[in-house]
Order: C-alpha cells, then structure tokens, then sequence
C-alpha cells in the first residue's frame, strides 16, 4: 500500500519539510474482497485522499489481477512507486482478455535527495 504525503504545502509533523509527513498522507491500495487472488472479480484499486479517512474512490472496481513474480505495489524510496497488475475481464467467450500494466509513479513533492531512480527489470 504506498503513501504519499497529501499535502507538500503544509509541515504537519513540525519537523521542517513540508513534503514528508508521516501523519497525514494519502493511499492507493489493492483490496481482495474475498481473499483469494486467484478470484479476480472482487478484487479493486482504491485511493483515500487521507489516510485516516473511511471514504475512498473506486479507481478500479473489478477485474484486478497480481502478475506472476510481482506486488501490485513497490515503493522504493520517498518518492517512486512501481504498480505492476493486470486487469481481466470476465467474459469466458473473448478468452478472459487482459491488459498488463507495469509503471512507476513519481510524488510531485518529492525532496532533490531522492529524484534519482533506477528502473527493475
């Protein structure tokens, strides 16, 4: 489940950085609805504007599968996440098609530290 801190503007933690807070940041995450990753009907992104917050958006309602070998999500540094997963579509007839997507994600207020990233195989 990668976080980010949701707010670059505002040091909520005091601690001197406006763009590493650990106490207000925002979340993408997988959900299993019924928790066999091999069912991959009920399986859904979200994202919560807060961390702390119950509401969410639906970014992905259904149909989100793992790739062999990979997490949905890796975070490797204060800054880069690389989402790998695929999504399905149910239907039996075309062959259960899919489409894989492997990308990294950048955080707009990331420090200068941590703007260099390598990319996995």
């Amino acid at each position: 489940m990668p976080q980010f801190d949701e707010d670059f503007t505002v040091d909520h933690d005091g601690n001197g950085k406006t763009y590493d807070d650990q106490d207000y940041y925002e979340v993408f995450q997988f959900q299993n609805g019924d928790g066999l990753d091999s069912t991959i009907a009920d399986n859904r992104l979200i994202y919560k504007p807060r961390e702390n917050q119950t509401n969410y958006i639906v970014l992905i309602p259904s149909g989100v599968r793992k790739l062999p070998g990979r997490n949905i999500f890796t975070l490797t540094n204060a800054c880069a996440v690389y989402v790998n997963f695929s999504v399905a579509d149910p239907f039996a007839a075309d062959g259960y098609q899919t489409c894989d997507i492997q990308s990294v994600f950048l955080s707009r207020n990331r420090p200068t530290a941590t703007n260099s990233f390598a990319i996995l195989p």
